[in-house]
């Protein structure tokens, strides 16, 4: 039976794109789970019972990727023809055999595991002991030395293996990442990163100037119960609902919010609400007027870097839905060089949940980020300032090309708009391909 479904993945790996060639090389795919040694460390308990997640490679990524390029170029007989959640799965579900490989590589543990088609994520609970043993390894957990006298709500920690992991063989080819992180401690409180002061006298974010730059009628209001509309919201974040009656009583007189609905695998706290998500819902709603609206409030992080959102279980939960919102914008971007570095096919993964948000027939717009061209390299580097436009630093997943990039508009004071600016673009993206 091996023989078989081996030989049918090596026929479907004859005819790659260059994102998928770069998605099955597994030199590049297990290092995240085995690199970046945090300063403190400890071993992890034997008996501790955790989540071992392994992530699987869809049977046939290019014909995944042209179907969606299919239903999404307006020029096809096919545009527009979005897929149900089942053909969706069926479409990217792993090559024949590989789940049984996976079982069988498990072991005993085989039959206690979940399989989600909806992201191909394989999730079995383990104790330490024996995912070391699985993977010919230690499991340490990781911390950063500055979490004395953080709450325990915002502390940052990893488990990582503490050597190269050892993958068969034979599912080198299959499985795309690796992890006991399923939501790490590690949440990551959104510092302001500008001292840039307000512009405009202060009226340059309401929603009329909002309106008023981009062409948006003053009386465009959602009046189809269908159209839905969704942000996520990570790290610690939270808003008030409060606070977006306040907002519209202030600047959508004689309107009221629309239905707000909570899911998310955290709990929004109000008395914590801060500024990210706080603006992501008062702006999603004030310019989607009346649009049902979901908020996606997300536990964890990335699974190899708590630095990191966990941008592959919050694609997963949309997915799950019968009926998803049919607009996502994420107003959250990491350093693509970044991710790619320590979790490149976890990276790949949501390509995949992207591609199949899209066959489902949701918009997903993603902010390019706030450091124009340079991204976040120049603060990550400390890159003299004269340095900083000598290598361009795009930022993920806003650089996937199976989403809508936004960028930004300046808005600038009279007295300002003669004077020179470097424009908040979107920097090249470098790990896929331009076409």
């Amino acid at each position: 039976m091996a023989g078989s479904w081996l030989l049918s993945l090596t026929v479907a790996l004859c005819s790659l794109s260059p994102v998928t060639a770069v998605m099955y090389d597994p030199s590049v795919r297990f290092g995240g789970f085995s690199s970046g040694v945090r300063p403190k460390s400890r071993l992890a308990a034997p008996v501790s019972i955790e989540p071992l997640v392994i992530g699987l490679l869809p049977g046939d990524f290019s014909a995944l990727e042209r179907e969606f390029y299919s239903i999404s170029n307006p020029t096809q007989v096919t545009y527009g023809q979005y897929l149900a959640q089942e053909q969706a799965d069926h479409l990217s579900r792993p090559a024949d055999g590989a789940l049984d490989a996976v079982h069988n590589w498990i072991g005993e543990f085989g039959s206690a595991g979940t399989f989600l088609p909806t992201s191909n994520l394989y999730k079995v609970q383990m104790k330490v002991k024996h995912v070391e043993r699985l993977l010919r390894t230690e499991i340490h957990h990781y911390e950063m030395k500055e979490t004395e006298g953080i709450p325990a709500w915002k502390r940052r920690r990893l488990m990582r293996a503490a050597s190269t992991v050892a993958v068969p063989e034979h599912l080198e080819s299959v499985v795309s990442f690796l992890s006991v992180n399923t939501h790490p401690l590690g949440l990551r409180a959104l510092g302001a990163a500008s001292s840039q002061v307000a512009e405009m006298n202060g009226n340059g974010g309401t929603l009329a100037q909002v309106r008023q730059t981009y062409g948006i009628p003053d009386d465009l209001v959602v009046t189809n119960d269908g159209n839905t509309q969704c942000v996520p919201s990570f790290y610690d974040e939270s808003y008030d609902p409060s606070d977006l009656v306040t907002f519209f009583k202030q600047y959508l007189p004689g309107e009221t919010p629309p239905q707000i609905i909570d899911k998310g695998s955290r709990v929004n706290y109000p008395e914590r609400a801060s500024t990210e998500a706080s603006l992501d819902v008062q702006y999603i709603t004030g310019v989607g007027r009346n649009a049902t609206t979901f908020v996606w409030t997300m536990n964890g992080s990335n699974p190899y870097s708590s630095e990191d959102e966990p941008f592959v279980e919050f694609a997963q939960d949309v997915l799950a839905l019968e009926d998803p919102p049919l607009v996502v914008s994420i107003s959250y971007s990491d350093d693509e060089e970044h991710i790619f570095d320590v979790s490149p096919g976890y990276a790949r993964t949501l390509d995949t949940l992207l591609i199949k948000m899209g066959l489902r027939g949701i918009t997903v717009l993603i902010a390019g980020g706030d450091d124009g061209v340079t991204g976040l390299r120049t603060e990550f580097e400390k890159v003299p300032v004269e340095d900083m436009c000598k290598q361009s630093g795009p930022q993920w997943p806003s650089s996937s090309p199976y989403i809508t990039t936004v960028g930004a508009t300046m808005l600038l004071t009279r007295k300002r708009e003669d004077e020179p600016h470097a424009p908040n673009s979107l920097a090249f993206k470098r790990n896929y391909p331009i076409s």
